[in-house]
C-alpha cells in the first residue's frame, strides 16, 4: 500500500484537529508566533500514533510490521506535524513502507537536491521536480532525468543515495523510498542547509567526482553580507551603505565600535528619523535580523532603543556584525488596507531572472522575512499589485518596462559573483517623487534560496523556478 502513510496522516490531523482545535487556525497562530502551541500538537501526533494505524483497518502482519518499523513511523509522523505547522506547497508525501512495494526508477541519470532540513524540504525541491520534467519534455520529448531529494543521513559512505523523495508522472503525489541499490548520482544541488554543512558535503562531492551547482568554494562570498555589499558597490550595483562590526576582542569596545560604525553610514543626516538595520554578516534567512528607527544620533537612537546594545552583544557572541541604512519608501496594500513594507525575491539563474514572488512584512515591522513574521505573496500579473509610496496618495503602477529594470539590476548582483548560476536575490524598492522614477536596492543574495514552492515565472506568472538550470547540469557534468 503505498499511500499507507497518507491514510495515517489523515486520520492523525482528524486527531489534532479535534483535541487543538481548525488547521487554520492552528497554523496561523503559528506563523504569528504562537510557538509553544507547536509542542502539544506534537505530544498528540506521537502517542496517538496507533489510534491512526487502528483507523485504517485490519493489515496484513507485513504491513502491520512496516507501519512500526522507526524510519516508516518516524517520517510519518514528521509530515504530520509539517501538515499541522503549516498549509502545505505540493502534493503530500507517500512515504513507501517496504521495499517490495516501491516502484521502479526510470534508468536515468540522477540529479540529487541534498538538504540538512527536513522539515518543510519538500516544498523546495518539487517545484524543481516538476521544472526538471517539464524541461524534458519540451526539449527531448520525454523525461531523461530522475530529481531526486535526499537528506545528508541518507547517504552511504560511497556517496549514493540508499533513500529519497522522487516524483514519477504516473503517480499523483511524490512518494519518498529506499533505493535497492543505492542511487549514484551524477551531479547535486545544495538546499535547506547551513552554510557549514554546505561547505563540508560539496567538499565532499568534490572527492567524489561529482558535478555540482553552487559548490561551496564558487559561492562562499555569497554567505559573507559584508563581502557582497563591497562586490556589488564595486559595481555599481544599487546596495545600501554597509559598515562591518567585527566581533574581536573582550567585547568591551563593542559600544565604541558601534557607535564609530554607525557615524559611517550616518556622517552628517539630514533626515529626521533614519533606519538601521543591524544582523549576522552571516547570517541567513532573516535570523538576527532588527531594524532601529529613531533620530540620526547615536545617544538618541540608543536613548530609544535600550535592547540595541544587547542585540549587538548577542549576534557579537557567533558572528561579526553588519550594520546598514534602511531604506525603501514603497508599500503593499494588504486586504485590510494596512501597508507592509514589502522586499521583492528573484530567483536568478545563469544570469537570467526567471521566477520569483513578494514577501511582505507584518505591519509595522521593517523586516519582511517570512522566519521574522512575513508573508510571502504571488504573483500571476506583477503589474497590478497594490503599491503606494510613502507620502503620496495614489496607488503606483509598475509597467513592463519598470519590472525589466529591476529584473536586470537583480541580474547584475548576481554577475558579480559571477562563479553563483542560482541563487534569491532580495530586493527593496524606492520610488522617487521628484523625478519621478523607480529606484531597487539590492539587499541581499541566497545561493541556497528558499521559498520556491511560491515562486511564479516572470514572463508568464505561472508556477515555476527555473528552465535555465537544466543545461547547466548537463554542462558541469561534462566539465567533471
Amino acid at each position: 500500500m503505498w499511500n499507507l502513510s497518507l491514510l495515517i496522516q489523515k486520520h492523525l490531523l482528524q486527531i489534532v484537529e479535534s483535541k487543538h482545535g481548525a488547521l487554520d487556525g492552528l497554523r496561523r497562530r503559528l506563523h504569528e508566533g504562537e510557538t509553544q502551541l507547536l509542542s502539544p500538537i506534537i505530544d498528540t501526533i506521537d502517542r496517538h500514533y496507533d489510534d491512526a494505524v487502528k483507523k485504517i483497518g485490519k493489515l496484513p502482519e507485513s504491513l502491520l510490521k512496516a507501519v512500526y518499523q522507526p524510519e516508516f513511523r518516524l517520517r510519518t509522523i514528521q509530515t504530520v506535524i509539517e501538515a499541522a505547522n503549516s498549509e502545505p506547497l505540493s502534493p503530500p508525501l507517500a512515504i513507501i513502507p517496504r521495499r517490495d512495494d516501491a516502484p521502479p526508477i526510470p534508468p536515468f541519470p540522477v540529479f540529487a537536491i541534498l538538504v540538512e532540513q527536513l522539515p518543510h524540504a519538500l516544498n523546495e525541491v518539487y517545484p524543481l521536480m516538476v521544472d526538471s520534467y517539464v524541461y524534458d519534455l519540451e526539449t527531448q520529448g520525454a523525461r531523461r532525468r530522475n530529481v531526486v531529494c535526499s537528506h545528508i543521513s541518507w547517504l552511504g559512505g560511497d556517496f549514493r543515495l540508499w533513500r529519497g523523495m522522487i516524483w514519477l508522472e504516473d503517480r499523483d503525489n511524490p512518494i519518498e523510498m529506499e533505493f535497492d541499490p543505492p542511487l549514484a548520482m551524477e551531479g547535486a544541488l545544495f538546499l535547506c542547509m547551513t552554510p557549514e554543512t554546505h561547505k563540508d558535503y560539496s567538499a565532499r562531492c568534490k572527492d567524489m567526482g561529482i558535478a555540482q551547482i553552487n559548490a561551496y568554494e564558487e559561492v562562499e562570498k555569497a554567505d559573507d553580507k559584508y563581502a557582497c555589499y563591497r562586490a556589488w558597490n564595486s559595481a555599481g550595483v544599487p546596495t545600501p551603505e554597509a559598515a562591518l562590526v567585527s566581533r574581536g576582542g573582550d567585547g568591551k569596545d563593542l559600544p565604541s565600535k558601534l557607535k564609530s560604525a554607525f557615524y559611517e553610514l550616518f556622517p552628517q543626516e539630514k533626515d529626521e528619523r533614519i533606519v538601521l538595520i543591524m544582523q549576522p554578516n552571516r547570517g541567513t534567512e532573516g535570523r538576527g535580523v532588527r531594524a532601529f528607527e529613531g533620530p540620526p544620533d547615536w545617544e538618541g537612537l540608543l536613548a530609544l532603543h535600550a535592547d540595541l546594545l544587547d542585540h549587538a552583544r548577542t549576534i557579537a557572541k557567533v558572528d561579526d556584525i553588519i550594520i546598514r541604512r534602511g531604506v525603501g519608501n514603497v508599500f503593499y496594500r494588504q486586504e485590510n488596507g494596512e501597508d507592509a513594507y514589502f522586499d521583492l525575491r528573484m530567483n536568478v539563474v545563469e544570469g537570467k531572472s526567471e521566477s520569483g514572488f513578494l514577501m511582505a512584512a507584518r505591519p509595522p515591522s521593517f523586516i519582511s522575512s517570512p522566519g521574522q513574521g512575513g508573508r510571502i505573496i504571488e504573483w500571476k500579473r506583477r503589474e497590478v499589485f497594490p503599491l503606494i509610496a510613502e507620502g503620496r496618495s495614489h496607488p503606483l503602477t509598475m509597467g513592463s518596462d519598470e519590472w525589466k529594470m529591476i529584473e536586470a539590476v537583480a541580474e547584475e548582483a548576481l554577475s558579480a559573483l559571477p562563479r553563483c548560476k542560482i541563487a534569491g536575490i532580495d530586493l527593496r524598492l524606492e520610488w522617487r517623487n521628484e523625478k519621478p522614477e523607480w529606484k531597487p536596492w539590492v539587499l541581499d543574495i541566497n545561493p541556497r534560496p528558499a521559498g520556491l514552492a511560491h515562486s511564479r515565472f516572470t514572463d508568464t506568472g505561472e508556477p515555476g523556478v527555473t528552465r535555465r538550470l537544466w543545461n547547466r547540469l548537463i554542462v558541469e557534468r561534462d566539465k567533471g
